[in-house]
């Protein structure tokens, strides 16, 4: 999807104004001498999978500029469209797996 993203940028004449990168939020502060930046943007709903989000936000707060806008993808931990998903094809176990204690993902 990365390559995907900069191969359209380079294609709308935005290559020079954007940077793409995969990394993970817990390990944001690695870009700590790269900014400030102009703005961030988190897809995949990697967020969710984010034991201390008010540390990641902190981390990325001081990573960009005052007043940079941010957009976030996140889903909230209950999907009611996956759990009629996975009823409706007889799989229970999956569809209740949301309803367990906390879980490590990503």
């Amino acid at each position: 999807m990365i390559e995907l993203a900069s191969e359209r940028a380079k294609a709308a004449g935005f290559c020079d104004l954007l940077d793409f990168r995969v990394l993970p939020n817990e390990n944001i502060s690695a870009l700590e001498g790269e900014g400030p930046f102009d703005g961030a943007f988190s897809n995949f709903s990697g967020l969710n999978c984010v034991e201390d989000l008010s540390d990641v936000a902190r981390t990325l707060a001081n990573l960009l500029k005052p007043g940079a806008p941010v957009l976030l993808c996140m889903v909230g931990r209950f999907v009611p469209w996956e759990i009629l998903w996975f009823l409706s094809h007889g799989d229970r176990q999956n569809a209740l797996r949301r309803f367990r204690p906390k879980r490590l993902c990503c």
